[in-house]
């Protein structure tokens, strides 16, 4: 996310192109390499989507999807393991929220080039609870991950 646009020697034509509170799209030159063409990448959580190989009842799918117009290829990366919630927000400048102008379930044009800066919020739990007393329920443990990026190529 911090390298948003990337490409190399110049900002990519199509840098943002979709943002919603559960998914985001953007293009990124992952290789550094000026002779390739930007990769569209995808970050996409699935809120509504039960996953069935964990006991916590509040684990969900985030995926990562690379299309890399060089080879036609799109490689998805499913992460099915501790994630509960993966949350964006989106300003136009520090303190202003976008998020009343995005329009769902992607953003409209304009809102998508005043995006300056993306705000991402990242819950993990255990897959199993942690008992604290022989007659207790147990609980998942959490660990929270909150960052506010201000992508250089998004100016």
């Amino acid at each position: 996310i911090p390298n948003i646009g990337y490409n190399v020697y110049s900002k990519s034509d199509e840098t943002l192109t979709y943002a919603n509170s559960h998914r985001i799209t953007f293009y990124r030159n992952i290789e550094n390499d000026e002779t390739r063409e930007p990769e569209r990448i995808t970050w996409e959580f699935f809120e509504n989507e039960e996953l069935s190989n964990t006991k916590n009842p509040d684990h969900r799918l985030l995926t990562r999807t690379v299309y890399d117009p060089n080879t036609n290829e799109e490689y998805v990366t499913e992460i099915r393991s501790g994630v509960t919630r993966f949350h964006l927000r989106y300003y136009d400048q520090p303190g202003r929220n976008l998020d009343d102008n995005m329009a769902t379930p992607g953003a409209s044009e304009s809102s998508l080039q005043n995006v300056r800066q993306i705000y991402l919020e990242l819950e993990l739990q255990s897959a199993e609870p942690i008992y604290t007393r022989g007659n207790s329920d147990g609980r998942y443990i959490r660990s929270v991950y909150e960052k506010r990026y201000s992508p250089r190529n998004l100016e």
